[in-house]
């Protein structure tokens, strides 16, 4: 574009906003700007202006690949530029979880049964997520546990188990049925507690007991009261 013999014009970058918000950096050297746009959002309208020049927009659309042309035409009669705004759409996003549970209507204590986490996105697709990406809490008088992608059902009752993942919950409601079948104490678990010299130690409320079937257990235990001489000296031992 030449405005004189020899002197070369300099170029018209226009003044733009999206969603009337200024959009910088753009020049004849970056004629090209990306911006995110959240998937299922619609598209923003695309303003421009420029001094000394014809400013026309076309906006962005499905059909033109989400990109938004503006044109510049300088009064001078210089040659026209064009700049582009050119809108990415994000990927989309998990909008809830959705649990399903193998045998749910029938689960009983110390049974291991599949689990199976659903995600849902946005588009109204699914996929089921690993459950050791997932984020798991109890609530209510049952009790369970999620290892290795298995649901490890501890304690019966009712209880609800939720989900979280990148941001998104989930949550199903469980009864879990006692089991009735006897069985044998094979252990209790050690606890191991240390004390001051002549202070009484603080001694846990409840111990593990594991059985011969079944998952171990947690009950409220009685301790033996600790003879005065035997906190009278550094040593150990055992109840």
């Amino acid at each position: 574009m030449v405005v004189a013999e020899g002197e070369a014009a300099n170029p018209v970058v226009p003044s733009v906003t999206v969603a009337d918000q200024a959009v910088e950096g753009l020049s004849t050297d970056q004629p090209v700007k990306y911006h995110k746009l959240a998937y299922g959002a619609a598209l923003p309208e695309v303003k421009a202006t420029a001094e000394n020049a014809q400013v026309t927009v076309i906006q962005a659309n499905e059909a033109n690949g989400m990109r938004a042309s503006i044109h510049v035409q300088p009064n001078d009669g210089g040659p026209l530029q064009t700049y582009a705004i050119q809108f990415l759409q994000e990927a989309p996003q998990i909008e809830r979880l959705s649990l399903e549970v193998e045998n749910a209507a029938t689960l009983k204590e110390d049974q291991t049964v599949g689990i199976k986490v659903l995600a849902h996105y946005q588009d109204g697709t699914q996929a089921v997520l690993k459950a050791d990406k997932v984020t798991f809490s109890t609530t209510g008088e049952g009790d369970v546990a999620v290892r290795k992608g298995m649901l490890e059902l501890h304690k019966p009752g009712q209880v609800t188990l939720k989900a979280q993942f990148e941001g998104a919950e989930g949550q199903i409601d469980l009864n879990i049925q006692a089991n009735t079948e006897s069985k044998v104490v094979q252990a209790i678990r050690p606890v191991s507690v240390v004390t001051g010299l002549n202070q009484e130690p603080s001694l846990p409320a409840t111990v593990t007991v594991e059985y011969d079937k079944g998952f171990p257990k947690v009950h409220k235990v009685t301790w033996q009261a600790v003879a005065k001489e035997d906190l009278a000296k550094y040593h150990s031992l055992k109840s």
